[in-house]
């Protein structure tokens, strides 16, 4: 069977598996928690004097509670938070104030002229608890034990064949742990909104055998959407969906290989006579994905982008002793795209093949 390609869309209303979320702001202070920030700070045995008062001050204008004592042997920068009861939480600075009149925390030091960043750190705090913001960090702003349980749903690998089902039902056949909810942002449910207008489509692309991060990624990328684990104001953490014309911070499809080629498919580097003259580039990737054993999935969202009908594409090869590796490069080049080796979160190799013109964000 010829390998399929994929073009999502969404028909009707998504199930309650799916749920619907506007886009979170790190700049508003819109928590389910009311959150209070106290400082403790620790100096040397000599004090330091009109500085200590000048901070005092700044974190009064902040509603701080500033506490600030002498002696710092045993005293280690940390910020934590605990919830009191209720809706009530409290974070909690320690750090030190030196003879130069610099707050030191852990992984931050700010100077007298450094008060607005200051303002702006307290003021994440106060919004997202003591890990702040998580944009842009690593593991999207989650910590190892945050980010161990999604990595472990995802992980795991589809047995089910979503070939022919609408995109609603694949998402919800991918059947991921109800502690890992998928939620649709407001730019995401829009953007589905004229997909569904223009013609609403099946899976097409053979999925079953990839991990369900993998899966999902190349489900919603070619709808021109992507996922990410999301820690909310509140505290929760889901899976949230965006439209990659908001955002291209998202869950890759694929990871980088951690074996060599020859470890994760020998049949791809070894050396095979091929010849090939004005033939259709997309039954040859069929047959070079039943001979290697690797899968050949097409981005083409991507391809169809760029203009590129590559059912139309005819490739070359002179006759000679070569690597199937090679040679897809060299065929898949002729199409104006890449074909890339990567790795699925179970370790599973597959090919992905977009256009040139596409750029790969690095993931922290």
């Amino acid at each position: 069977m010829r390998t399929a390609l994929f073009l999502a869309g969404l028909i009707g209303m998504f199930s309650t598996v799916v749920h619907a979320q506007s886009e979170p702001s790190a700049k508003r202070i819109d928590s389910k928690y009311q959150t209070e920030v106290t400082v403790q700070l620790y100096t040397d045995e000599q004090g330091v004097g009109l500085r200590a008062q000048r901070w005092s001050e700044a974190f009064q204008q902040m509603n701080v509670t500033l506490s600030i004592r002498r002696g710092t042997v045993g005293r280690t920068p940390a910020v934590t938070d605990k919830v009191l009861g209720g809706l009530r939480r409290r974070v909690t600075l320690v750090g030190k104030l030196d003879k130069q009149g610099r707050l030191i925390f852990e992984e931050r030091v700010f100077t007298e002229a450094d008060t607005g960043k200051l303002k702006a750190w307290i003021n994440d705090l106060k919004a997202f608890g003591a890990q702040g913001d998580p944009s842009g960090k690593p593991l999207w702003g989650l910590s190892q034990e945050q980010f161990a349980p999604i990595q472990a749903a995802l992980n795991k690998t589809l047995e089910t064949d979503l070939q022919g089902k609408p995109l609603q039902k694949a998402i919800e056949d991918l059947d991921l742990p109800a502690t890992v909810p998928l939620r649709f942002t407001a730019a995401a449910r829009h953007h589905l909104a004229e997909l569904d207008r223009v013609q609403p489509a099946t899976v097409q692309l053979p999925l079953k055998g990839l991990s369900k991060g993998t899966a999902l990624a190349i489900l919603l990328h070619q709808a021109g959407l992507g996922f990410r684990p999301t820690r909310n104001q509140d505290a929760s953490i889901d899976l949230s969906v965006w439209s990659l014309k908001a955002t291209d911070d998202v869950w890759p499809v694929g990871w980088p290989q951690k074996k060599s080629n020859r470890e994760l498919a020998p049949k791809l580097v070894q050396l095979t006579p091929i010849a090939l003259q004005d033939i259709e580039l997309l039954p040859v990737l069929e047959t070079v994905s039943e001979v290697t054993g690797i899968p050949i999935l097409i981005d083409q969202a991507g391809f169809r982008a760029e203009a590129i009908d590559l059912a139309k594409v005819k490739v070359s090869y002179p006759s000679r002793q070569a690597t199937w590796s090679a040679a897809l490069k060299s065929l898949v080049f002729q199409a104006k795209g890449r074909a890339e080796i990567w790795t699925d979160e179970a370790g599973h190799p597959f090919i992905w093949v977009t256009p040139l013109s596409s750029k790969r964000r690095k993931v922290k």
